[in-house]
């Protein structure tokens, strides 16, 4: 019992403070790369108010992880025209968005490459409806050159 109260301090420990790799970046183009390494511990700042920049949210769980209670969640900064691929949430998605003004291109594998589906702002609070339910490997994001009013 004294152990496995004690790994299980340790282990809580360790999660709180230690951020988990979600997305490693690939290069869109020759010579352009930027880290990325974002925290899936809900005790990070993850939401979209809390964190500048670009960023997409994404959730392991239909409707955002039902508000933020359920499954892993987060938003990532990511930098634009730039192809990250998942770690974490590799094939694990189950909500996606991208910020207001940014359009993302998702990804069935990695470096950008597959079968792909355009998301833009606020994206899809269920993957499921479009069969893209836990498929997502890898995604690039770049500015909503669409009108104003879409």
């Amino acid at each position: 019992m004294r152990f496995s109260i004690l790994s299980s301090a340790i282990m809580a420990f360790l999660l709180s403070n230690y951020a988990l790799s979600v997305a490693i970046p690939t290069e869109a183009s020759p010579g352009v790369s930027a880290p990325i390494v974002q925290s899936a511990n809900p005790r990070i700042k993850n939401s979209r108010e809390e964190q500048a920049g670009a960023g997409v949210y994404m959730s392991t769980e239909p409707d955002w992880g039902y508000r933020e209670t359920q499954g892993l969640w987060q938003w990532l900064r990511i930098v634009p025209n730039l192809c990250h691929d998942l770690t974490v949430y590799d094939k694990n998605i189950s909500s996606f968005g991208p910020d207001k003004g940014l359009k993302c291109i998702v990804y069935d594998e990695h470096t950008c490459k597959g079968n792909k589906l355009e998301i833009w702002h606020p994206g899809y609070a269920r993957m499921e409806w479009n069969g893209w339910d836990n498929r997502v490997s890898s995604f690039n994001c770049a500015p909503d050159t669409r009108p104003s009013g879409f």
